[in-house]
């Protein structure tokens, strides 16, 4: 059940080495950082760095912490060592993705039918390949024809969206993008006998939530119309 309020940045100048709070609330978060100013043992107040009113925090938060997870600077906590531009460019793809959903229809190139992986995928495995594709929010004609920028992520995919689609259960969904994502890392195809493309710059799951980076050349492989 998605449960709306607040995904918030906020700085403190008594925190060390550019330390940031990045949390969630269910309501407004200037009251908030109030409640922690008058509550911790920090002596300065929070600064309110930016908030973002969303429809399920729970999801955002396990986004944004997912992508910063190198950043923690304490397992458990929601400090994060990461310089505030960094931060907020993170908490707005991961906002703007909340609610992107898999592409109706997707064209593939051509010289994608003549490929190769570097290992077999099997079902599951090729099935998770093919919902990283439908779901990039990266893939439309239009980058296409602006050409491929470096971004910050190219889309998520939950345990829930998975078992919805495939009709399979959560636990087992969680353990298969687990496995996946160890085994996709150095996941590599040859296109129409080319030499072997990286799959994924990055990818990693956390807590439910798979997200990844695509190689560019691979990207420039499938698109939607």
């Amino acid at each position: 059940m998605k449960k709306p309020g607040y995904l918030y940045i906020a700085a403190n100048p008594s925190l060390k080495y550019d330390l940031l709070k990045i949390g969630i609330s269910e309501y407004n978060p200037e009251k908030r950082l109030e409640e922690l100013s008058r509550s911790t043992s920090i002596p300065d107040k929070f600064r309110l760095v930016m908030a973002y009113q969303v429809e399920d925090i729970l999801k955002a938060e396990s986004r944004i912490h997912l992508l910063l997870h190198e950043h923690r600077y304490c397992a458990g906590k929601e400090y994060f060592q990461v310089k505030e531009h960094i931060a907020i460019a993170v908490a707005k793809r991961v906002v703007s993705l909340l609610d992107h959903t898999p592409l109706p229809e997707m064209h593939i190139h051509n010289d994608f039918g003549f490929h190769q992986f570097n290992k077999k995928l099997g079902v599951s495995f090729h099935r998770l390949f093919l919902l990283t594709m439908a779901y990039s929010h990266t893939n439309s004609i239009f980058d296409k024809m602006q050409g491929f920028s470096p971004d910050i992520v190219d889309g998520f995919l939950g345990v829930d969206a998975v078992t919805q689609l495939l009709f399979v259960q959560a636990q087992r969904v969680r353990n298969s993008m687990k496995e996946f994502t160890y085994f996709a890392k150095d996941l590599t195809v040859s296109l129409n006998k080319s030499e072997p493309t990286k799959v994924y710059n990055d990818i990693r799951y956390r807590r439910g939530e798979l997200c990844w980076l695509f190689n560019a050349p691979l990207k420039e492989q499938f698109i939607s119309w």
